[in-house]
């Protein structure tokens, strides 16, 4: 059991201060109790501090919650849409961000083997989804036989100290609303899947994220705009440019990744690649994630 560490609660937020020494007392469980500390003015009843505290053991004398929260190990996480061409060309700029699971879209289905772990996805070979793993990550590829929507790979990320279910997406056009009932049918298509385990969604959408209503469905929340505390529609960074054009009329907001709300703490830097680096190489510019 890892040490505990103390949280400042205050309506829809959380400050965490971290009372452990991360040198002599590692996280070695996945779960860590959390102690939350309340004062008067902060909830004006019970049922306020219910409504932000999920889970938790609530003492009115005291005014201390505390419950079990999933953590998750340092990981990085990379998604990007490369726009074609082939792996001798992508791959190095991809490797250069050092992730230890990155997902491809428009990519081409590999000829060799590019990382620790890899699966490949396409109706064509020229260009699908590709998921690789690093740094001793290993993916297993989870078996659904039903019809799905495309392009969506399911799979089971297992790391030195990490173990989390994984959803990588490239949204191709369904029935109207074309993109979002994509999204939306495989989101249902895929429930179970992401209920069974901590799961990551993440990839190139096609579309907009503030259309969506399933993240309180499934507890997922934005990484990007968790990190950033950024209104919906407000992305102060664009993931691509139409036509590589760089006018704000051509920019976009598209990729995006999802992650347990119960990581909410162990998020610890958002960041989308610059387009001076990335507009040469593609259309859609990289999102890293990392996970602390």
């Amino acid at each position: 059991m890892p040490w505990p560490r103390l949280l400042t609660f205050r309506p829809q937020s959380f400050i965490m201060e971290d009372q452990s020494d991360a040198n002599t007392r590692p996280h070695e469980d996945r779960e860590a109790m959390y102690e939350v500390h309340l004062r008067p003015w902060m909830a004006r009843n019970v049922s306020d501090v219910a409504l932000y505290c999920e889970n938790v053991r609530f003492d009115p004398v005291t005014r201390l919650c505390s419950s079990r929260v999933q953590e998750v190990n340092p990981v990085r996480i990379v998604t990007w849409n490369c726009c074609r061409g082939g792996h001798g060309i992508k791959m190095p700029p991809l490797l250069q961000l050092k992730p230890d699971i990155a997902v491809l879209q428009e990519t081409p289905r590999p000829s060799k083997i590019l990382g620790d772990g890899q699966t490949w996805k396409g109706t064509n070979p020229r260009s699908g989804v590709l998921v690789l793993s690093f740094n001793g990550y290993t993916l297993e590829p989870a078996r659904i036989r039903r019809k799905e929507p495309e392009v969506f790979v399911p799979v089971r990320i297992a790391g030195p100290r990490s173990q989390f279910n994984l959803l990588a997406a490239w949204v191709k056009p369904g029935r109207k609303p074309y993109y979002r009932s994509t999204v939306d049918d495989a989101i249902d298509l895929y429930d179970s899947f992401i209920r069974e385990a901590p799961t990551v969604v993440l990839g190139d959408l096609n579309t907009y994220y503030r259309f969506y209503d399933w993240t309180g469905q499934t507890g997922l929340i934005s990484a990007y705009h968790e990190y950033f505390h950024t209104a919906l529609g407000k992305e102060a960074h664009a993931t691509f440019y139409r036509y590589r054009r760089r006018a704000s009329r051509y920019r976009y907001h598209y990729d995006y990744c999802f992650i347990p709300g119960t990581w909410k703490m162990e998020l610890k830097r958002v960041r989308v690649g610059s387009y001076d680096k990335w507009a040469s190489l593609s259309d859609h510019m990289p999102v890293i994630v990392d996970l602390k």
